[in-house]
């Protein structure tokens, strides 16, 4: 049986990276949240590494954050969606 992703150290790796992109783009859980289309409590528990963010939601993080270091994954899969 394969472990839940959750406890993978690159997963905790990138969620880092995300919280970091969030607070560097001066939003809040909230704001970031109807950004993304969730609800707050949501945004906290992908946060809190309570609950697994999908691949859509972690392209819209990016997107919406401009997170630095990791727009490149999101504007690769763009380009092949093109």
């Amino acid at each position: 049986m394969k472990p839940n992703i959750i406890y993978n150290k690159r997963y905790r790796t990138i969620i880092a990276r995300l919280i970091k992109a969030r607070k560097d783009a001066g939003f809040t859980q909230e704001q970031l949240s109807a950004k993304l289309g969730l609800r707050q409590p949501e945004v906290s528990r992908i946060e809190s590494l309570q609950r697994q963010l999908d691949v859509i939601e972690l392209l819209d993080w990016i997107r919406v954050t401009e997170a630095s270091g990791l727009s490149g994954i999101s504007k690769a899969l763009e380009a092949d969606n093109a």
